[in-house]
């Protein structure tokens, strides 16, 4: 898996942030909506 993923050159920490933002602006529209 770390192989496959030094492969693409893909920040781990930058895909974690972007799916707990993404988490986070679901979560708020579920309020709004």
């Amino acid at each position: 898996m770390e192989e496959f993923i030094k492969q693409f050159g893909i920040d781990w920490r930058l895909l974690v942030s972007q799916a707990v933002n993404f988490l986070i602006v679901l979560t708020v529209l579920r309020m709004f909506v």
